[in-house]
């Protein structure tokens, strides 16, 4: 990490008016000698590829063994999860190109991301930790209103001011979760008197 840094620090001192995203690619290709170059080059390809397959198995696998084998009452085949698994994963590459192409640079797709993960997302998960009264609907509205909000904010509004959308979509989210989980029942766990220990 700290060499990255310092890669990009020094491309930046070299290249001045260079895509950020694309600092130490640069500094490697034109910057540095060829053997040096063509190794950090190499490393970065490796680096990419790696953790573009990471991110399609891992999405894939949790599309895959938690939501659709999650939500059939039989056990679906090894072998066919296993072909879901690689057609979605393409599928899921084709998606992430697709969107992709609506973005200027890598870290604007970051920014984007972050900014609906802790919009839609961060609010339930300490909620679920910090608040006993949260509930079902709550939180489901909260991760909606948050997730829309962003989009729209992003997209609908184009960004007024150059705000970034968490300043509009987390107050509206941390809202929904607070009127809608107040104006809900929370789950109540049931207990079988049969299987419960009582001392």
């Amino acid at each position: 990490m700290g060499l990255a840094i310092i890669l990009a620090t020094c491309s930046i001192v070299l290249f001045p008016n260079i895509p950020p995203d694309t600092a130490i690619l640069e500094l490697a290709a034109s910057g540095l000698p060829i053997g040096i170059g063509s190794l950090i080059l190499a490393a970065s390809v490796a680096f990419i590829i790696t953790t573009g397959n990471s991110y399609l198995l891992s999405s894939a696998g949790n599309l895959v063994y938690d939501l659709i084998q999650g939500a059939r009452k039989n056990v679906i085949a090894e072998n066919k999860l296993l072909k879901l698994n690689r057609y979605i994963v393409i599928l899921l590459g084709v998606f992430a190109y697709s969107l992709g192409q609506f973005f200027p640079s890598v870290l604007s797709i970051q920014m984007y991301s972050y900014t609906m993960y802790g919009a839609a997302i961060t609010p339930t998960i300490l909620a679920s930790f910090l608040w006993k009264r949260a509930t079902t609907p709550g939180v489901l509205s909260s991760i909606i209103i948050g997730g829309a909000a962003t989009i729209f904010w992003e997209i609908g509004l184009q960004k007024p001011m150059d705000w970034n959308s968490v300043l509009f979509s987390l107050p509206l989210s941390v809202i929904a979760l607070i009127v809608v989980s107040l104006l809900t029942t929370p789950t109540k766990l049931k207990v079988d008197p049969a299987t419960s220990i009582h001392k």
